[in-house]
């Protein structure tokens, strides 16, 4: 791997046969190398050819609105049928979980989803967002969150499928985001677009920030981030926000994640739905 990542440096532009390159070990299963080319670091991801191509254009998409918050994409190369994404190294240090919902950091990170907002509108290219969400209802049939979100859904029809679609980055959770002299850095686009649910993000990530624990959730910033955003709508907050943890889980299953944050997510919307569910009862029981 190391002599196809020299040569694919080299295809790219970005060494020469005069070079001095050093690589670190290469980390997520051989799909990730950070290698130091005369000094330069450069992030290099080890892909199947389609999901290369889907994460270049993604990243020079979101580099052109949020600039230094992307890795820039410098190339992307094949050797002997492998794909080399090339980006360009961002030093950073973790952003704290505690930290990622809270003060400076968040307000910084609602502006940069506000400017992703305004850029990523896109025509809806297929399924309506009403049929998208009855679709995850229908493939969770039998988890506990499922008849109540198919209730919120039936209730909420028209004005959910009156939201615009806004591609979404698509795993947007606190270990995504870093922490530069500049401000945060967000990572790992190959989800990029695979949502267009408005806000999704902002729910995802402050559900991570959260642990994925209902209460800690809607207990937290979260609700008076997404209140503004629903009122005109006539949306309420736990029912997107349901919504938009049923619609991760699916996105999450579908393309391999591992079991721990597919449970945590999971469990998050049953958590959630029981308390909807409860509610509803007291209000009809006041009523």
């Amino acid at each position: 791997m190391l002599t196809a990542l020299r040569r694919a440096l080299a295809d790219a532009g970005l060494a020469t046969a005069h070079s001095r390159v050093a690589c670190n070990v290469l980390l997520n299963e051989h799909r990730v190398a950070h290698a130091f080319v005369d000094g330069r670091f450069v992030v290099a991801r080890v892909l199947e050819a389609g999901a290369a191509a889907r994460e270049h254009a993604a990243l020079r998409d979101a580099f052109a609105v949020l600039g230094h918050a992307v890795p820039e994409p410098l190339a992307l190369v094949h050797v002997d049928g492998t794909a080399f994404l090339f980006c360009r190294g961002v030093t950073h240090r973790p952003a704290q979980l505690e930290a990622v919902a809270a003060g400076p950091l968040w307000r910084n990170i609602i502006d940069d989803l506000n400017s992703c907002a305004a850029a990523f509108v896109v025509a809806p290219g297929g399924a309506s967002h009403v049929d998208t969400a009855r679709g995850v209802v229908h493939r969770y049939a039998h988890e506990p969150f499922a008849a109540v979100l198919a209730g919120w859904i039936d209730e909420a029809a028209a004005r959910l499928d009156h939201l615009p679609h806004v591609r979404q980055h698509g795993d947007f959770v606190a270990n995504n985001v870093g922490l530069t002299a500049r401000g945060p850095v967000y990572f790992d686009w190959e989800d990029f677009g695979r949502v267009t649910l408005p806000w999704f993000d902002l729910v995802t990530l402050a559900g991570s920030a959260a642990g994925f624990d209902a209460g800690r959730l809607i207990g937290g910033p979260l609700p008076d981030a997404l209140e503004s955003r629903l009122t005109r709508e006539r949306l309420s907050v736990p029912g997107y926000v349901l919504l938009c943890l049923a619609t991760f889980l699916d996105v999450k299953e579908r393309h391999g994640y591992g079991a721990g944050i597919i449970d945590r997510v999971r469990h998050c919307a049953d958590e959630l739905a029981a308390g909807m569910r409860e509610r509803a009862r007291s209000e009809a029981r006041a009523s």
